[in-house]
């Protein structure tokens, strides 16, 4: 007899990925369980990056910022574990090594 187990909890929530002016350059997914991001922004590079080191900050719904262990995947991809529960993250920005926002999304609850 085969016993079936429940999938996990991944309530999915997307939004687009947007560069200074409201340039929309990708899209952000982040999955609640496992906390699992996704971001997809092959546009990024030409929304006034000035080359160098990037990486990515997340925001919670308690005001919380935590830097991102990512993995690149290539040109403007990066997926990662989250240190904590996805349906807590409202806001994910993508900065250069002086932490300016190169590109970020905005999450709904």
């Amino acid at each position: 007899t085969r016993r079936h187990t429940a999938a996990p909890d991944r309530g999915l929530r997307a939004a687009p990925m947007v560069a200074a002016g409201g340039r929309a350059v990708g899209q952000a997914v982040v999955a609640d369980r496992p906390g699992t991001l996704i971001v997809s922004a092959p546009d990024w590079a030409r929304s006034g990056w000035r080359g160098g080191e990037v990486y990515v900050r997340i925001t919670t719904a308690n005001g919380a910022t935590a830097r991102v262990d990512t993995t690149r995947l290539g040109n403007g991809a990066w997926v990662a574990s989250l240190p904590v529960d996805g349906a807590s993250v409202r806001r994910i920005a993508v900065l250069d090594d002086r932490g300016w926002v190169v590109c970020e999304a905005r999450l709904p609850a």
